[in-house]
């Protein structure tokens, strides 16, 4: 299991790097970002602007050069949980109004999920009513778990099992055989990041 590697940057692209952004995603992602409302499609494009940066630092390839493809595995569509076509690189990512996090992870199943840690009482209640728990750090590990997994909350996150094992944190999903370490990394003031990988063997 290699250890995940991450990025933060804030959800809005200076000018420069808007450019950039758009000049190297591909025609279903620009599609997707000419079709998001528009609260949130700038957070979208960092995301992808990011994760290219990400991927080109650990392989090598221009980010230009990197190939994201997502396909929703209910619809089919050309969105969902994105990955590097032909590499044995895993990729996740997660957005918030104030972060947008990515991940990658070499030959092990990856998922990464950010939230501010000021959190309205509905976000909270919300919480309790999916996980049992009034808990953002529940929250941020499991769906980091169930990102890590590929079919994220279309599980229960009741599912999500958590535990300490010899010091760490590790998860799974009920009737699922793969387990997760979950970690927490402090990557910026005001936002909570849980990062799950597979544990191999």
């Amino acid at each position: 299991m290699s250890s995940p590697v991450l990025k933060l940057m804030r959800p809005q692209l200076d000018a420069n790097a808007h450019s950039a952004a758009l000049a190297v995603i591909s025609p279903a992602e620009r599609q997707r970002y000419d079709t998001t409302v528009e609260a949130k499609r700038e957070s979208f494009l960092a995301g992808r602007w990011m994760l290219r940066q990400l991927v080109s630092e650990l392989t090598g390839v221009h980010p230009a050069a990197v190939a994201l493809v997502a396909q929703c595995p209910d619809c089919g569509g050309p969105h969902g949980q994105p990955r590097v076509e032909g590499s044995r690189l895993a990729v996740s990512l997660s957005r918030s109004a104030d972060a947008v996090v990515a991940a990658a992870a070499w030959d092990s199943a990856v998922g990464v999920d950010v939230e501010p840690l000021d959190q309205p009482a509905a976000a909270t209640s919300a919480i309790e009513m999916l996980t049992g728990e009034p808990s953002l750090l529940r929250w941020t590990r499991v769906e980091a778990i169930l990102k890590a997994d590929g079919r994220g909350l279309r599980v229960d996150p009741g599912e999500v099992v958590l535990s300490a094992v010899n010091g760490a944190v590790e998860g799974w999903v009920r009737g699922s055989a793969t387990r997760y370490r979950v970690i927490e990394v402090e990557l910026a003031p005001g936002v909570r990041v849980s990062v799950a990988s597979s544990i191999c063997g």
